[in-house]
């Protein structure tokens, strides 16, 4: 995820039109404001489609209050979750089997 660089500078005239008591009036600001908004959202890989051939990671995060879940792949990894685990295992099993 990336962030959009001015963004709320960017939105300023599409969120004028939504202030209150204000004329609904879309001028030549605001198609430009959502040109470049559309543009950055469609060009920032903000949403990747998965790459199902690698592993899921579980994301969590937790307060007082809620709790939050995510699913997500690390694409540029060094070492892969598979390597991992399947050198954890040799490890343990030489640890069992020592003389």
């Amino acid at each position: 995820m990336r962030f959009i660089k001015d963004f709320s500078k960017i939105v300023i005239p599409l969120c004028k039109l939504l202030e209150k008591e204000s004329t609904f009036i879309f001028y030549n600001a605001c198609l430009e404001a959502f040109k470049m908004l559309k543009e950055k959202l469609v060009s920032a890989p903000i949403i990747i489609a998965p790459d199902w051939n690698l592993y899921f990671e579980m994301m969590c995060d937790a307060s007082g209050l809620k709790l939050g879940v995510v699913l997500g792949q690390h694409k540029n990894k060094f070492f892969s979750f598979h390597l991992l685990c399947q050198q954890n295992l040799e490890l343990c099993s030489n640890e069992l089997h020592r003389d």
